[in-house]
């Protein structure tokens, strides 16, 4: 007695949706990812700024964005995640390091509570107060010998 085993398959049934699926649903499943990690990306830079500096304002931390026209999609597989120009003025030097030198046109004076001068709950001087505290100073360079 003999036995006989007969298998069919639907191979090219399978490689003709699997080949669909590589073209349709394959870069929006990547897109998606890619999004997913710009927003944890944000999520981690803000937290970071508030973790390293002293009561960041909410200005501050809702600089780091990733908008909507710089995502990911299914033809443009990146995505951007960036700091607004306005802020990365002041946060250059937390995220590269290094030294900033006072303007050289006006320093600011360093003012605490006592000094009468209102502050809001992150340490900022109100309103337009801060103009009172601009004074000129000329700067003499040193002389190397």
């Amino acid at each position: 007695m003999t036995v006989s085993i007969k298998i069919n398959t639907n191979e090219r049934q399978v490689k003709k949706e699997l080949s669909l699926f590589k073209k349709k649903h394959a870069p929006q499943a990547m897109a998606n990812a890619i999004n997913n990690v710009g927003h944890k990306v944000v999520k981690a830079e803000i937290a970071q700024l508030t973790k390293k500096l002293d009561r960041p304002t909410p200005f501050t931390t809702k600089s780091v964005v990733m908008p909507k026209k710089f995502q990911a999609k299914p033809n443009d597989l990146a995505a951007l995640v960036f700091v607004k120009d306005i802020a990365a003025k002041y946060l250059r030097y937390v995220y590269e390091g290094g030294i900033e030198n006072a303007n050289k046109t006006s320093m600011l004076v360093p003012v605490t509570s006592a000094g009468g001068e209102r502050l809001n709950k992150f340490g900022n001087i109100i309103g337009k107060e801060i103009t009172k505290l601009i004074h000129p100073i000329k700067y003499t360079m040193p002389t190397m010998h």
